[in-house]
C-alpha cells in the first residue's frame, strides 16, 4: 500500500506517538513524509508514485498546521487524525466541510460523536497506544509510593482533589508539568524515556480523563509499565479492554484516599492487577498492533471511496 503522510516532525515532541506510528508504517507499507502545509495537486506532483491514502497530522502542539487544500479535487481517501477534540473545532469544521473525502482518525469516541455529529459517518476510532520500546516493565526497585504527574489545572479536578488530599503524604511524588515545547536528549525533564522509568519506579500511579472524559495515554502508558494504575472509570474506558479490578484499581473522588492506602501496602494484591494490566496492554494496545488496524481501516476505507 501506498501512503502520503503529512505530519510535523515530532519526534522531540512531549506526545510522541505520531512519531512511533510514522516509524511503523514505514515498516510496513510504501510511505512518503511530507511536512509543510500546501495544495495537494503541488504536493502529490513532487512524489513517484499516486497514494492509495493520505493521512494527515494537524493538531499535535500549539497551532493547527500542516494545512493541506485541495483534497476534494484528486479523488484520494484521507484522514485527519484527532488527538484533542476540544481544540481547532472550528478549523477541523471548516476543514472537513470543504473535502467530503476526509475521514476523522479519533483517539476519543464519545466526545468526538459529540462534538461533530453531521460527520458521524465518517468518524473512526482510532484509540491511543504505547510505545512498548519506550514503556515496559524496566525493572525498577519502586523507590517512590504514590505518584502524581500531568496538569494540574481546572481541567483535571481529580489530581487537584488528589494533590490536596495527599500532598503532605511521606510517599506522595509529583513533578512540575514540562510544557509541550521541543526537548533535546539531554533534557532533565521527565519526557520520553526518563518519564517511563518514573512511572516504573512507583508502586501507584494516578491519573483522570478529564473533564472532558477522555482515555488519556497515561491509563496506556502505566499499565505498560507494570506500574499499578489508580484512577476513574467509564464506560470509553471500559470499551478499550480496560476492566476495573482487573487491569487497574478504579477510585473515586470519595474513595481515592482508602483505594491508595491500601495498595500502596498490599504488595501482593497490587502486584496481580499490575501483571494484567500489562500483559493486556502490550497484547492489545501498541505501536504496531495499532499500526496493523489502520493499514486494514484504510484498505476498508479506499474500497468505499473507490
Amino acid at each position: 500500500m501506498k501512503v502520503l503522510w503529512i505530519a510535523k516532525d515530532t519526534s522531540t515532541y512531549l506526545d510522541r506517538n505520531y512519531f512511533y506510528l510514522e516509524q511503523e508504517l514505514a515498516r510496513k507499507v510504501e510511505l512518503v513524509t511530507w511536512r509543510q502545509s500546501g495544495h495537494i495537486r503541488q504536493i502529490l506532483k513532487s512524489l513517484a508514485w499516486k497514494p492509495d491514502f493520505i493521512l494527515i497530522v494537524q493538531d499535535i502542539g500549539p497551532r493547527f498546521e500542516p494545512i493541506i487544500h485541495g483534497l476534494h479535487e484528486v479523488g484520494i481517501p484521507s484522514a485527519v487524525f484527532i488527538n484533542d477534540v476540544h481544540r481547532f473545532t472550528e478549523e477541523r469544521r471548516s476543514f472537513l466541510k470543504k473535502h467530503r473525502h476526509t475521514f476523522l482518525f479519533s483517539v476519543t469516541r464519545d466526545a468526538c460523536m459529540k462534538t461533530y455529529p453531521e460527520y458521524a459517518n465518517r468518524i473512526e476510532w482510532f484509540p491511543h497506544f504505547v510505545e512498548p520500546s519506550v514503556f515496559y516493565d524496566r525493572k525498577c526497585k519502586k523507590q517512590l509510593g504514590i505518584l502524581l504527574l500531568g496538569q494540574m489545572n481546572e481541567v483535571y479536578p481529580f489530581r487537584q482533589h488528589v494533590e490536596k488530599i495527599f500532598r503532605t503524604h511521606p510517599e506522595f511524588t509529583t513533578r512540575p508539568h514540562p510544557g509541550y515545547d521541543h526537548f533535546s536528549l539531554e533534557t532533565s525533564a521527565p519526557v520520553g524515556h526518563s518519564y517511563a522509568q518514573l512511572i516504573n519506579q512507583s508502586k501507584l500511579f494516578i491519573t483522570c480523563p478529564s473533564i472532558h472524559v477522555y482515555p488519556v495515554k497515561k491509563y496506556y502508558e502505566a499499565l505498560a509499565s507494570s506500574t499499578l494504575l489508580v484512577a476513574p472509570s467509564f464506560t470509553e474506558l471500559e470499551d478499550l479492554g480496560f476492566v476495573p479490578g482487573v487491569h487497574f484499581a478504579e477510585a473515586t473522588e470519595s474513595t481515592v484516599q482508602a483505594v491508595v492506602e491500601y495498595y500502596v501496602t498490599h504488595e501482593k494484591e497490587r502486584q496481580v492487577i499490575v501483571k494484567n494490566g500489562h500483559d493486556f496492554i502490550h497484547r492489545t494496545h501498541t505501536t504496531s498492533i495499532r499500526s496493523n488496524q489502520l493499514i486494514q481501516k484504510m484498505k476498508e476505507l479506499k474500497e468505499t471511496i473507490t
